[in-house]
């Protein structure tokens, strides 16, 4: 349909995007994360502004807004991109190629998106191996 308006397919695919993501939770850090990796530092605030037209009534937007701008500084993971390390490094430990590497690395994220591990690379790699 909007692409029948005439849209570009990248602005469709963001409306699309953040119609998908309209009630998605936003109290929790973990919560915050999964948005910064469904939108990144360069469709986060068009989907804030989104989801606070949807609800202009609800207090804590500018809060929540410098919670998600945090997300996108260097060293802060939010998804296994911006983990401190990657698949080379786990490589490198001694893993194979194959799903066990990737189930690894969202393994790793999830624990430092949770707080359970820093984002520290020898940390990381520490906790790699006891998985």
């Amino acid at each position: 349909m909007l692409l029948r308006l005439a849209w570009g397919r990248d602005a469709a695919a963001l409306v699309s995007r953040m119609i998908a993501h309209r009630d998605a939770p936003l109290g929790t850090h973990a919560d915050r994360c999964r948005l910064a990796d469904a939108f990144g530092p360069e469709n986060i605030v068009q989907y804030l502004a989104f989801r606070r037209a949807l609800a202009p009534e609800a207090a804590g937007w500018d809060e929540l807004s410098a919670r998600l701008a945090a997300l996108f500084t260097p060293g802060v993971c939010y998804n296994t991109a911006t983990l401190a390390v990657n698949g080379g490094d786990l490589l490198r430990a001694g893993f194979v190629p194959g799903p066990a590497l990737g189930a690894a690395l969202r393994a790793l994220t999830d624990a430092v998106v949770a707080g359970r591990l820093p984002n520290e690379k020898a940390a990381l790699l520490d906790a790699a191996r006891r998985l």
